[in-house]
C-alpha cells in the first residue's frame, strides 16, 4: 500500500516514539479505529473523533497504553507506516502467533478502508465537479438564447418603428397586412418560448441524472460502510473466543 493513502490520519511528519506495546493492546486499537473509522471525520472534528475512541478504550484498565486521542492517532499511524513497509516482524515482540495474524489481517482492512475513502471522496468531488459545470453551460447556454431573443425582437420594434415613421396612409390592405404580421411575431415569440422551456427542461433533467448519481454512489457508500461494521463486528466476537480458549 502506498505511503500517501495514510493521508487522512497523519498529523505530522515526524516519527512518533513508540513506548513497549503488546499485541492485544494494538488489536483492540485497531479493532475500534476500524469500527469509528477517525479519518472519515473533518479536520476541524478528527482531534474529537480519536478523543472518543481513547474514551472507549480506556475503560479497560489493561489498556495502560492509551491514555489520550492523540497517543492512539501516533501508534495507528505508526503500526500503519510499519504495515506499508512490511516490517511486522519488528512489530512481534509480545503475543502469540494468532495475535500478530490477527494484528496483521486488522492493519489490512484499515488500511484498504482508508485507500477506499479516498478514492469514493475522489468520485465524489468529480461528481460535484461535473454537476457544477453542467450547471454553468447551461446557464451560459440559458443566457446566450436570452440574448439572441432580445436582440431579435429589439431589431423588429425598431424595424416597425421606422415603417411607422413612413406617412402611408393607413389603407385596409396595409391593416390586414399589419393584423397578419402580429400574428406571425406572436407564433414566433411563443416558438421562442417553447424553445426556451425545451433547454430548460433538459438542463433540469441533467442535472437530475447527476444528482441520482451521486445518490447511488452514497447508497452504496452507506452499504459498504454497515458490512465493515458487521465484519469489525465479528472480528472482536472472534478474538474474545480465542483469549477465552487460551485462559
Amino acid at each position: 500500500m502506498d505511503n500517501t493513502k495514510t493521508s487522512s490520519l497523519e498529523g505530522s511528519d515526524k516519527k512518533p516514539s513508540q513506548s513497549f506495546v503488546s499485541a492485544s493492546d494494538d488489536i483492540a486499537l485497531l479493532n475500534e479505529v476500524s469500527f469509528s473509522r477517525p479519518w472519515e471525520s473533518r479536520r476541524s472534528a478528527a482531534g474529537l473523533a480519536w478523543e472518543k475512541i481513547a474514551k472507549k478504550l480506556t475503560t479497560d484498565t489493561s489498556l495502560s497504553a492509551f491514555k489520550s486521542g492523540p497517543a492512539l492517532r501516533k501508534r495507528t499511524e505508526f503500526l500503519l507506516k510499519k504495515h506499508a513497509a512490511n516490517e511486522h516482524a519488528s512489530l512481534r515482540k509480545s503475543g502469540s502467533t494468532e495475535e500478530y495474524d490477527v494484528r496483521t489481517q486488522l492493519l489490512t482492512d484499515v488500511a484498504t478502508r482508508i485507500a477506499d475513502y479516498e478514492q469514493y471522496k475522489e468520485v465524489h468531488l468529480d461528481l460535484d465537479r461535473r454537476k457544477m459545470q453542467g450547471l454553468i453551460n447551461s446557464g451560459e447556454a440559458i443566457r446566450q438564447t436570452a440574448l439572441q431573443s432580445t436582440s431579435k425582437e429589439f431589431n423588429g420594434v425598431s424595424s416597425s418603428s421606422s415603417d411607422n415613421n413612413n406617412d402611408i396612409p393607413r389603407t385596409a390592405t396595409n391593416k390586414k397586412r399589419k393584423a397578419s404580421t402580429g400574428k406571425f411575431c406572436s407564433k414566433k415569440t411563443r416558438t421562442k418560448r417553447e424553445s426556451l422551456d425545451l433547454l430548460l427542461s433538459g438542463v433540469s433533467e441533467g442535472v437530475s441524472k447527476l444528482s441520482k448519481a451521486d445518490d447511488e454512489m452514497a447508497a452504496i457508500q452507506r452499504e459498504r460502510l454497515e458490512f465493515d461494521r458487521e465484519q469489525s463486528a465479528l472480528a472482536r466476537e472472534q478474538l474474545s473466543f480465542a483469549r477465552e480458549q487460551a485462559l
